[in-house]
């Protein structure tokens, strides 16, 4: 029932003249405006506008009315039609509002309409008009109420929003970041504002690619939402599904699918399976399936999309045409382009009929088409769409804009195909000119004309301005990976080169094809820049904290970090807002400060001064490290043909390629290419394959025939990898080699020479993660003044006693047995459910190599045997020691199969060495917890030890070498680990070893080693003189005897 007041109030609204002359005109209206408000919280729109109608109607009877009743009438109207759905109209009446409220000069109403105005705009997709009338409307609460205010919540979440749809992510980080702290502070840390305002900011993240800092604020704004009283699930949905998105952009696959399936949950469990979370959070998976390969699933669930959406809205709507561009990216990824690319125009028709030809959201679609097209065989339709489009996206987005510029490049692709070079040239000039003038030389997007230029001036063969804009791209690269370096973790760092390469393919080819010494040396500059550059930024960083420097030298690290923090999140997403100039002066005035701030830490840390000249090594500067005599081989894998000159498509992987470039003590270089790679890591999987199965019969008459089947292989891989450089290393003493890939598993030292010997009677031979390193080796020095000895663990825990020690002097290749299969043979690579058997020979080994380090003199020792030798005695080292020696088994779990979860798959959980009390465990869990004393030490958990200082690591255990290869950055696993804990050097093996011949050179290496020679001879001389027995004795020289162990890093 209505009120006494409101009925009064509706008689007036028969004919004015018989107006109840009782209830003043005036309070008539307040009561209807009244009650259409309440309606309207009702969500009763169409009966709220009958009362604000009425309202408005008895102004008639009222011309004295106050103008803030007059204001208060229409954006009661303008509210309603809102609430309808009914924009223009409600524009109107807001617009109306607006006018008498500033003619009254009610400051406060003026900012209550312009936000009203904002959500208006917003909703039509006039995104600058909504921007401005909440930047009004915030100035003016900022005048009345102060600058950290709650009135000033709605007004920097509506801007927020707002910048957020149109993509300018620099404008709304600070709009964030003032909510979230007036937010917090004036309703709590569990105020509802912090939910958008945190979401919001994790998207300002994702969108300059910090993934780590992006998810943190997606899991702030889940914590929040979580804690509310009663919780929005459908934002809680959809909020895990945003998590979802940055973890799949991250790379992190197996927390995308965690964070999409709990979405997921969430919006069926509580909203149903056709809700339009549900909908929403889908999208996605259906990204995360697509990468996968799992299209069936991917399809499944975007044609599931496209239901809910089609079902809610029928006939034209904007989440409709999002469901139809969702399944033709699914048919894209699938490379069924005409089912995608009719989708994606279904899709550009519907945003066509909704918001006109200059709507953001349709022009980055029409770019998607256009690249279908082109995908697709069909220049002539990419060619239409594009010069449409492209004199929007000018005006629109402006021309400096990375879409723009994307689509003005595929528009010279197809310019090229039809034979304009001239025009396709200067058409990505101006592009690449725009991006310069608005946002300077280090802007990160310039690689969107910089790389397609390059590929147009190989393609037409003008290698000058090849090389030119080569350089220029690799500058970029270089400059701007060493600053997203400094503010993201290792795996984040490995993902960035992985879609920015710092080793660019293209100047590789160039080089190969063109006669000019020029080229060669940019390209070999490149390669030692380029290769292991993640290893030596995680390595630069544990220096840095193990720095001996005070609070001074600490603050400048850290501002440091707040500096490179500042550059890249500019130079990647300065494209994101629209002050151009202002972004420009900021790279500029921020990498003045970086200069300064660097070059007072290079004086004040060592460790950071000779990281920081390192990282800007030249093969010259190598050249001047390179010992007398010596031969630098640097191997590197590239992508040897580059794709269809400017056409966008699904190619098929690159034909991958090894290079090798040398340099001799005299400056020389030398580019080969080696042929394809995919044969040479073919050939070094059946070598390694060989050498594991030849322990089954190697102890039998078959060894001589089992050597001779394996050199058939590895003189192939000698032809393939040596051959080409013989005349370079012919009559060098020592050979330093930079491997890759899969080339990190293979000791060049067993390849067998045309006259039947192997390569290491010829010369010796050290491994180095990048010729750089010869720089680092030539200054570094070791301090430790200790020697930790372990061997011969306790895999049972089982206090037995131990046999005597081998007193002091003892040979112990005296007390070798001569035959018999060793002990430890039998053993499988992975830890899981297995049970380590005793070593015969390691405590032997152990003990010797004590008592020869104890006799030298000059190093303390420290010997663990048995319960001692456990994973808590080596983590928690008090100082690093000058010689680490741990003989024990090692292993190598091999990557997930496809049957097996295919997400546990960190390299430096698969690899680590077996200690005390192993056995203890009848399954060993995956991926260990670092800091459990399960008696496993990961290679996790090594790379977390302070070894700065250490000389030399020796791991006299199997496998100890091996790990995951990794294009450009090595092998991870134990190898890696130790090298990032600081060692300066380490001896491993790449296949079990025998146990016998593991001790016999293990004992051997240290007498030669202390007795004066350096490690690299030691380690040589102690192999040749195992394969010159076995020729003696056996009448065969196999290599898994005597090639299995190799040195990394310092070979003094």
């Amino acid at each position: 029932m209505l009120p006494a007041a409101l009925v009064l109030a509706l008689g007036v609204m028969v004919p004015i003249e018989g107006a109840n002359p009782l209830i003043p005109p005036a309070e008539a209206i307040e009561t209807l405006l009244k009650q259409a408000i309440s309606l309207q919280k009702d969500n009763q729109p169409d009966s709220a506008l009958v009362y604000a109608r009425r309202a408005f109607d008895l102004t008639a009877a009222e011309p004295d009315l106050s103008a803030r009743f007059t204001a208060d009438i229409f954006t009661g109207l303008g509210e309603c039609f809102f609430a309808r759905k009914e924009y223009d109209s409600a524009g109107f009446y807001l617009n109306r509002a607006l006018a008498v409220a500033e003619k009254e000069r009610a400051d406060t109403l003026t900012a209550t309409v312009l936000v009203r105005l904002g959500k208006v705009y917003y909703r039509q997709r006039a995104w600058d008009r909504a921007s401005q009338c909440y930047r009004r409307a915030l100035t003016i609460r900022e005048t009345l109420y102060g600058s950290a205010a709650s009135e000033l919540i709605e007004v920097l979440t509506g801007a927020a929003a707002v910048a957020y749809r149109q993509y300018h992510y620099m404008d709304a980080e600070p709009l964030c970041r003032r909510l979230v702290a007036i937010a917090a502070a004036t309703g709590g840390p569990d105020s509802p504002t912090l939910i958008d305002a945190n979401r919001y900011l994790g998207w300002v993240y994702d969108c300059q690619l910090q993934f780590d800092e992006a998810q943190g604020y997606y899991r702030r704004a889940i914590s929040v939402a979580e804690r509310q009283p009663v919780v929005n699930q459908a934002d809680l949905a959809r909020l895990y599904g945003q998590l979802c998105q940055s973890y799949f952009n991250g790379q992190n696959l197996e927390a995308a699918e965690r964070a999409g399936r709990r979405a997921l949950a969430i919006a069926e469990e509580h909203l149903g399976p056709n809700d339009r979370a549900t909908a929403e959070v889908l999208t996605p998976l259906v990204g995360l399936h697509s990468i996968l390969r799992e299209y069936d699933v991917a399809e499944r669930y975007a044609r599931r999309i496209l239901a809910i959406r089609q079902h809610l809205q029928p006939g034209d709507d904007e989440e409709v045409s999002r469901s139809l561009a969702v399944l033709a990216h699914v048919y894209r990824f699938q490379a069924r382009l005409p089912e995608a690319e009719a989708y994606e125009r279904m899709s550009c028709d519907m945003l066509l009929r909704l918001f006109g030809p200059e709507d953001p959201t349709l022009l980055r679609r029409q770019l998607d088409l256009a690249e279908i097209c082109m995908m697709s065989g069909q220049p002539a339709k990419t060619e239409a769409i594009l010069e449409a489009a492209l004199p929007i996206m000018e005006r629109v987005m402006g021309p400096a804009a990375t879409i723009t510029v994307w689509a003005g490049n595929l528009l010279a692709g197809v310019r090229i195909r039809q034979g304009r070079i001239a025009e396709a040239e200067a058409m990505m000039r101006e592009k690449l000119d725009a991006m310069e003038k608005a946002y300077g030389p280090r802007y990160y997007f310039l690689n969107y004309s910089l790389e397609p230029l390059l590929d147009l001036y190989l393609a037409v063969d003008e290698p000058g301005k090849a090389l030119q804009c080569g350089e220029r791209l690799l500058l970029l690269r270089q400059d701007l990976a060493q600053k997203m370096f400094v503010c993201s973790s290792e795996s984040e760092k490995l993902s960035w080169v992985e879609q920015n390469p710092v080793i660019i393919p293209q100047l590789i080819t160039l080089a190969l094809t063109h006669a000019d010494p020029s080229a060669d040396s940019v390209v070999f500059d490149m390669v030692l820049q380029g290769k292991a550059i993640v290893f030596d930024a995680v390595l630069e960083e544990k220096q840095a904290a193990f720095c001996n420097a005070g609070d001074v030298v600490r603050g400048k690290i850290a501002t440091r970090t707040g500096l490179c923090t500042a550059i890249a999140d500019l130079a990647t997403g300065g494209g994101g807002g629209r002050d151009r100039d202002g972004v420009r002066e900021r790279l500029v005035r921020l990498y003045d400060s970086l200069e300064i701030v660097e070059a007072d830490l290079s004086r004040q840390c060592a460790a950071f001064g000779t990281a920081m000249a390192e990282r800007r090594v030249s093969y010259a500067q190598v050249n001047d490290f390179l010992p007398t005599g010596a031969v630098l081989l640097e191997y590197v894998k590239y992508a040897a043909t580059l794709p269809a000159q400017m056409e966008v498509a699904i190619d098929p992987p690159p034909v991958m390629h090894y290079l090798v470039c040398t340099l001799d003590r005299v400056g020389r270089v030398v580019l080969a290419d080696l042929g394809d790679a995919a044969a040479i890591d073919s050939l070094i999987a059946v070598a390694r394959t060989m050498l594991y199965d030849a322990e089954r019969r190697i102890y039998s008459p078959m060894a001589p025939y089992l050597e001779e089947r394996l050199n058939e292989v590895t003189g192939a891989l000698y032809r393939r990898l040596v051959a080409p450089v013989e005349k370079t290393i012919a009559g060098a003493a020592e050979v330093f080699i930079s491997p890759d890939d899969m080339l990190n598993l293979l000791p060049f030292e067993i390849l067998p020479r045309p006259d039947g010997s192997y390569l290491i009677e010829r010369t010796r031979f050290s491994y180095v993660s990048s010729g750089r390193d010869l720089i680092r080796i030539g200054r570094q020095s070791a301090a430790g003044e200790d020697a930790l000895v372990l061997g011969d663990p306790d895999y049972e825990a089982t206090p037995k006693a131990p046999p005597p020690p081998t007193s002091a002097g003892q040979s112990l290749l005296a007390s070798l047995s001569s035959s018999g299969v060793p002990g430890g043979m039998s053993t499988e690579p992975s830890p899981r459910g297995r049970q380590f058997l005793p070593l015969q020979y390691s405590r032997m080994e152990a003990t010797a190599i004590a008592s020869a380090i104890g006799r030298n003199g000059r190093l303390t020792v420290h010997e663990l045997y048995g319960l001692d030798a456990r994973e808590e005695a080596v983590k928690q080292m008090a100082e690093a020691p000058y010689i680490l020696h741990l003989a024990t088994h090692g292993y190598f779990s091999a990557p997930a199969t496809e049957s097996s979860d295919r997400f546990s798959d960190n390299p430096l959980l698969q690899s680590g060495l077996a200690l005390a009390g192993v056995n203890r465990l009848t399954s060993l869990p995956m991926p260990d917890s670092p800091g459990t004393d399960n008696g496993i030490l990961t290679a996790l958990e090594v790379s977390g030890l302070n070894l700065q200082g250490t000389g030399l690591v020796a791991l006299s255990a199997c496998e100890s070498g091996v790990g995951k290869p990794s294009a450009g950055e090595g092998i991870f696993g134990l190898r890696r680990a130790f090298l990032h804990a600081g060692a300066q050097s380490l001896i491993m093996s790449l296949w079990k070893v025998p146990d016998r011949e593991t001790a016999e050179l293990m004992t051997r290496f240290y007498e030669l080693w202390l007795g004066g020679k350096s490690r690299a001879e030691a380690l040589r001389t102690s192999a040749l003189e195992i394969l010159h027995r076995l020729r003696t004795e056996k009448g065969h020289g196999h290599p898994l005897f005597w090639g299995g162990f190799v040195l990394a890093g310092d070979p003094r």
